[in-house]
């Protein structure tokens, strides 16, 4: 790790907690307090931002989808109402627009993203099923936002004039993340028909809207495209690079080749979360192109920020974030673990994988208080929902996943001593989920949800997943 990577982050000014029952106490109210104020801060800002988007846009998606995860188990900071209020709001400012290309079409930084909260949502409402509270939205807006996705995907599959194919894939703005926008109501659609099981204000209407985007022969449509693409990405590295044991994919954005979640691996990350069929399919370009990832992990256990068709000149490895570096590989090297029957990983093949992740984990443990800001992109909040997400790996040693538990714990507390103090720098936008203190919320209330559970005051927070919120944070279905 070369030197200026130090000027990134602040060292970890205190150990990890205690595991006495005074301190995990202690830890639950100091932190408990601090959700309570910070959320309260960040709902203030529901106004600030101009544009309707999950990333960083108007505070109604970018909250709303923070509040509506919290809801279910923390009633007294939030609700979903507020969820909806708030997604209501930021439609009237911020009109939705149907993609025209597949690389602008991902549900963090589009237009898919907001269409896909309203179907999500109107999903949730009916979980649990209430007779007497009123979808929060009319069946005209789902049937559009439907239409809008419906529209994203025939445009995603599509080559783009004077563009490479294998351009346009990525997670952050890409065909990816329109994959995971799909995927994500996929993931919701069993609890809301099972919760409503006499058609409660229209649910079978509303669930045959969203079926034909989340049905298995769509996706493979997407799934397939998004290979083709990276196997096409592959072998123009692999000739310019002259490897023959290179990468069986890769892709590219803004004429780089980007490995980090962004742009990169997060493009597998989600791929790995379709349906099991779809992942057999590809397993063995997946499998070998773990391999390569692997590879280019250093000593530190970071990555390179893209690949380099040059192997032997200057990498930078100096960025230890969601975007870029060992944060966002944490996601798709344990999402591997996880499908390893299905890639058909060899023993030494997840060996390899748990050392990779237990290293990177190390070292975002002790880098992770970026000062660049307190959200999940490239802030300390992304370092400590990281280890969260490997915590809930069932695929690693119950004592490996303790130790990520205690270290992401470690960083949520380290937040909530150093925010008040201005310890991280002012982002551009300071409220929202990927670059402020939204981010910091969504990573604060994992760990107070996980205390609740440890001291046997709750099991409501048991339900919080760990991982990255709107990006990283997919279950198998």
């Amino acid at each position: 790790m070369s030197s200026p990577s130090r000027r990134r982050f602040i060292p970890l000014p205190s150990r990890p907690p205690s595991l006495s029952a005074d301190s995990l106490r202690s830890l639950h109210h100091q932190l408990s307090s601090f959700l309570d104020q910070t959320l309260s801060d960040v709902n203030q800002h529901a106004s600030e931002y101009p544009r309707a988007t999950v990333y960083t846009g108007l505070a109604g998606p970018r909250i709303s989808l923070l509040n509506h995860s919290l809801a279910p188990f923390f009633p007294h900071l939030t609700s979903r109402q507020t969820a909806y209020t708030q997604l209501v709001l930021a439609l009237k400012s911020d009109q939705l627009r149907t993609p025209s290309r597949g690389s602008k079409a991902g549900f963090l930084d589009t237009s898919v993203g907001p269409a896909t909260l309203v179907l999500y949502y109107q999903l949730m409402h009916y979980v649990p099923a209430s007779a007497s509270v009123p979808p929060p939205f009319s069946q005209k807006e789902c049937h559009w936002c439907a239409r809008l996705l419906h529209d994203a995907i025939s445009c995603a599959t599509r080559d783009e004039d004077g563009e490479p194919p294998e351009y346009g894939c990525e997670l952050l703005y890409g065909r990816a993340g329109l994959l995971y926008a799909l995927l994500l109501l996929r993931q919701a659609m069993p609890t809301a028909a099972l919760s409503s099981p006499n058609n409660v204000d229209g649910i079978e209407a509303l669930l045959d809207l969203v079926r034909p985007l989340t049905r298995t022969a769509t996706l493979k449509v997407l799934v397939d495209d998004i290979v083709r693409r990276g196997r096409i990405g592959a072998v123009r590295f692999n000739t310019e690079s002259r490897l023959t044991d290179g990468p069986s994919l890769m892709w590219t954005w803004h004429s780089k080749r980007y490995l980090g979640a962004a742009h990169g691996v997060g493009i597998l990350y989600v791929i790995l979360h379709a349906p099991e069929s779809l992942v057999i399919q590809h397993a063995d370009v997946i499998a070998q192109t773990i391999t390569h990832i692997l590879f280019l992990q250093d000593p530190a256990g970071n990555w390179p920020s893209a690949a380099s068709v040059h192997l032997g000149g200057p990498k930078s490895n100096d960025l230890v974030q969601w975007c870029h570096g060992a944060t966002g590989m944490i996601p798709l090297l344990a999402a591997a673990l996880s499908r390893s029957q299905i890639l058909k990983l060899t023993p030494d093949m997840r060996s390899a994988i748990s050392s990779s992740l237990e290293r990177a984990a190390a070292l975002v443990h002790g880098h992770g208080l970026l000062r660049k800001g307190p959200g999940l992109c490239h802030g300390a909040a992304g370092s400590a929902a990281a280890l969260f997400l490997l915590a809930d790996c069932k695929a690693l040693p119950q004592e490996a996943r303790q130790r990520y538990l205690w270290h992401g714990l470690h960083l949520a507390i380290c937040m909530a001593e150093l925010a008040p103090r201005r310890a991280f720098m002012t982002a551009d936008r300071p409220w929202s989920l990927f670059e402020g203190a939204a981010g910091t919320c969504a990573a604060v209330a994992c760990v107070v949800g996980r205390l609740d559970a440890l001291l046997g005051t709750s099991r409501a927070g048991e339900g919080l997943r760990g991982g990255l919120l709107g990006c990283a944070d997919l279950i198998t279905v």
